[in-house]
């Protein structure tokens, strides 16, 4: 299945899903983290995969793909990439790869701890109330490939930037790790930014630090905690109050759609 050639947007973004992000723009189709879920579009052979951590639910939809015989477009950290190439042939790129007339570059970071010990109580409460699910996620991790999450940035042919901060953003973020993230990537004209759980004011501290153009308030969490029975939180006042602050800020959910021309 074959690109639009005369595409009539610079970009558009659609949400699929968990942390699925696809990118659509003259040419190749950029896929953050695709999911097989009921609405979301199939992956096609020339759509340009990025991976920005080991979550099961994204590696796995990628493996399918390799497993069934493709050979995708990948671009990931070295441990996920040799994981995927057991699978199969995958044409695997480490950043930074220039790919159909883009520069793509990830920067590992260190994620928010993963049970403080506020939420390691949350996560002992939704194991005992759905052992199952908990139970199959966790199982799902084991003997998976291990790598630091990553943040992206995309640089199209026009010179104009995409940055996606993922989760990177929280209380326990590094100075020197911010700094330098800064340093490297201030001023995109895109910027999508994940909110971890309770973390909304750490997140509107640190992100003016990249003079965003426009920030998508991304929600990369809610649906997989709700399923493990782990509470969530709305997007909404952080987004609100991004604006009172001046900067241009969008919500982007699951099931949101958004143009820019």
């Amino acid at each position: 299945m074959g690109r639009i050639i005369d595409f009539p947007w610079k970009l558009r973004l659609s949400h699929e899903g968990r942390a699925a992000i696809r990118v659509e723009r003259p040419g190749r189709c950029l896929r953050f983290d695709p999911f097989d879920g009921p609405d979301a579009t199939p992956l096609l052979d020339d759509d340009i995969v990025i991976l920005t951590w080991t979550w099961p639910e994204h590696r796995d939809a990628v493996a399918a793909r390799v497993l069934a015989g493709a050979r995708p477009t990948v671009v990931a950290e070295p441990e996920l990439l040799a994981w995927l190439a057991n699978k199969g042939p995958v044409d695997a790129h480490r950043s930074p790869a220039p790919l159909d007339g883009m520069q793509i570059e990830t920067l590992p970071y260190t994620p928010i701890p993963y049970a403080t010990p506020i939420e390691a109580v949350r996560k002992a409460g939704a194991a005992l109330s759905r052992p199952v699910r908990a139970a199959g996620r966790l199982l799902s991790k084991v003997g998976g490939p291990r790598a630091a999450p990553v943040i992206v940035q995309v640089t199209f042919p026009n010179g104009e930037r995409l940055l996606h901060l993922n989760l990177s953003l929280h209380s326990s973020t590094p100075a020197a790790w911010l700094d330098d993230a800064a340093a490297r990537f201030a001023g995109a004209e895109t910027v999508i930014v994940g909110v971890d759980y309770e973390e909304d004011e750490a997140v509107l501290r640190q992100l003016p630090r990249f003079a965003p153009g426009r920030v998508l308030f991304t929600d990369l969490l809610g649906e997989t905690r709700r399923a493990v029975g782990l509470p969530t939180g709305l997007l909404t006042p952080a987004c609100d109050e991004a604006i009172n602050r001046g900067m241009d800020a969008y919500l982007f959910v699951s099931g949101a759609g958004m143009r820019f021309e």
